[in-house]
């Protein structure tokens, strides 16, 4: 009986793709027998070659008993291409997958329980094809080709959004992020701060490496406590005073002369001011001048003071 040693081939043989290849005949061939022997591998198997192989022919064939069975399982189909999330279906990594387009993600929108989602080292242009996955709280888009920030209104949930490594230079589109604690931007095009009012949150923000010329748009945000603007074209320090939580400040490599403001900034823990052109007065220690009670770490390596 040629259905029988497939089934036990499906149920019992070691190798992934001998299970697989035995489900894929039985699928083609046995449509209905096959419907309960199918149905006990789709709910035990772990996601590999064989589940891959079985996904495949159930999206080929017409038998509605059994394409009804992918709803069995959370996955998505690129180019082809069957990826899997992580157990409960909390945690997707579609890293490194030669994505170009996330509508081109066929499944993605299913996923709606999904909590975090790696696209990083990919070729995106745009943010889009996420409005359904409204529990989204972490978000990775890091080394793609996206020029602009929008599309993220569905997503209310965010947490924390890391779009380093693109060819950002606005930030615009983040109005609905009320909840935002960490926002990473560095390595973009980005001339102006601006479009953070509403990210009212916000504890973690990352500018550095950009073409930042002035501090502004940061007045709306009283929570913040980490801030990297290091490796920009900076002249003055205006527009911190607001931030009153602020423990972490990153100013490396840019054009300062004069850190007076700074004193402002009574719960400073750890300063970074190297490779600036900072004026002190003769005979004072940085430390001293500024005069931050509890500050720890004063990092002023290669000043031209």
């Amino acid at each position: 009986n040629v259905f029988k040693l497939l089934e036990n081939l499906l149920v019992s043989d070691l190798n992934d793709l001998i299970r697989g290849n035995a489900a894929k005949v039985i699928i083609h061939n046995f449509p209905d027998k096959g419907k309960e022997p199918i149905l006990w591998i789709l709910q035990q198997e772990m996601p590999g070659s064989c589940l891959k192989l079985i996904i495949k022919a159930l999206e080929t064939i017409s038998t509605p008993k059994l394409r009804s069975l992918l709803k069995l399982r959370d996955y998505v189909n690129f180019k082809g291409n069957i990826y899997f999330p992580s157990e409960f279906c909390l945690t997707f990594n579609l890293s490194g997958k030669n994505i170009d387009s996330i509508k081109k993600i066929d499944g993605l929108d299913k996923l709606t329980n999904l909590r975090k989602l790696y696209l990083n080292f990919n070729q995106i242009t745009k943010i889009n094809g996420l409005e359904t996955l409204v529990n989204l709280n972490s978000l990775h888009l890091q080394n793609n080709n996206i020029s602009k920030l929008r599309k993220l209104k569905s997503n209310p949930n965010l947490k924390s959004l890391q779009v380093f490594d693109n060819q950002i230079s606005e930030i615009d589109g983040l109005e609905e992020l009320k909840d935002l604690e960490i926002l990473n931007l560095r390595n973009n095009k980005i001339e102006e701060i601006k479009g953070l009012d509403h990210i009212v949150n916000l504890k973690r923000l990352d500018l550095s490496n950009n073409q930042i010329t002035d501090i502004k748009g940061l007045e709306s945000l009283p929570k913040l406590e980490f801030l990297d603007l290091s490796h920009n074209h900076i002249a003055e320090i205006k527009g911190l005073k607001h931030l009153k939580k602020l423990k972490f400040l990153d100013l490396r490599n840019n054009k300062i002369t004069h850190i007076t403001s700074l004193k402002e900034l009574r719960r400073l823990r750890y300063l970074y001011l190297g490779f600036n052109r900072i004026k002190v007065p003769c005979n004072h220690e940085l430390s001293e001048h500024l005069d931050i009670p509890d500050i720890k770490n004063i990092e002023e390596s290669s000043l031209n003071i």
